[in-house]
């Protein structure tokens, strides 16, 4: 874990095992993503932390379970989740993403990245659509047909959440300038993948491969798909907010009137709702972390791509 003076505090998905008593207002919890060296699975006892300075004390545990229906097996967010000493797990506060396990299982995207539309409405506050960058699931290559090979389970995977689409990602050059690419295909309206694998097919002889055969690098399709804000209004709140922070930042005049998306990183949660599924919680995963929205191909440089 992380030493004393640096201490790491983490928002972290997880689902309730047991209650611990009402003095300490505390759960216990199994982890739905990492927190830091402890694994998805691992089981920790939580309580929220209570500071001098706290002129409202965030609710605890037992305040969900009696005024907003937590039971065991419910999904709860840990907002800046740390571990203290003894080995005690604190959080500034907890949010209830599913009142139970009936409401069924969630899916969260592991070190995923997120792009947050503007309002849709002029007049509104509230973050609607955003964009889920499956990174995680990358598709890095030199030749086209490997791209190929793998983009149809990529994108039927996105197809399952979302409104799918793909970016192509890589390094372009002319011998002399060197420029990052971001050509977007699809996340508006569903087709075929068939289709998507004729756009790409096009756009890789296009720009990737003459860019590969100068730089030797490889470039990258990054699965993505459009989904819809939770309506509960807490939650869709939360992720208005964090737009609102940021929004000079979420896109970037590139010249001749293009504008490039930016995008942060986080665990998305998605709940399941009908036939469809909602993005009910897309925090940064570490709130202490430079946050500021980047663009896709810095994001795949830092990660090692």
């Amino acid at each position: 874990m992380s030493t004393s003076d640096e201490v790491l505090r983490i928002n972290v998905p997880a689902k309730v095992k047991r209650w611990l008593d009402e003095e300490t207002g505390g759960v216990t919890v199994e982890l739905l993503s990492k927190f830091g060296d402890l694994d998805i699975g691992t089981v920790l006892e939580v309580t929220v932390r209570r500071r001098e300075t706290d002129r409202n004390l965030a609710a605890d545990f037992q305040f969900h379970r009696k005024k907003n229906n937590l039971r065991i097996g419910g999904v709860v967010f840990l907002r800046r989740l740390q571990i203290e000493e003894e080995g005690r797990a604190t959080v500034i506060e907890a949010e209830v993403l599913l009142e139970r396990e009936d409401d069924g299982p969630p899916f969260i995207f592991q070190n995923a990245h997120v792009y947050l539309y503007p309002p849709s409405m002029e007049k509104s506050m509230y973050v609607s659509e955003l964009l889920v960058a499956m990174t995680s699931e990358t598709i890095s290559f030199t030749k086209k047909d490997d791209a190929l090979t793998r983009l149809p389970t990529a994108l039927q995977q996105a197809a399952a959440f979302g409104v799918p689409g793909v970016m192509l990602v890589g390094l372009g050059t002319d011998g002399k300038k060197f420029w990052s690419v971001e050509d977007t295909i699809g996340g508006d309206e569903t087709f075929p993948i068939e289709a998507f694998l004729r756009a790409a097919a096009k756009k890789i002889d296009e720009e990737a491969l003459p860019a590969i055969r100068k730089t030797k690098e490889a470039w990258h399709l990054v699965p993505f798909f459009k989904a819809l804000v939770d309506e509960d209004m807490n939650r869709r709140g939360k992720i208005s907010a964090q737009r609102d922070k940021l929004k000079a930042k979420y896109e970037v005049d590139v010249g001749g009137g293009a504008i490039q998306k930016r995008w942060t990183p986080s665990n998305v949660v998605m709940r399941p709702n009908l036939e469809t599924w909602l993005v009910c919680e897309a925090a940064f995963i570490d709130e202490t972390a430079d946050n500021e929205p980047k663009e896709m191909y810095d994001i795949l440089m830092d990660a090692g791509q």
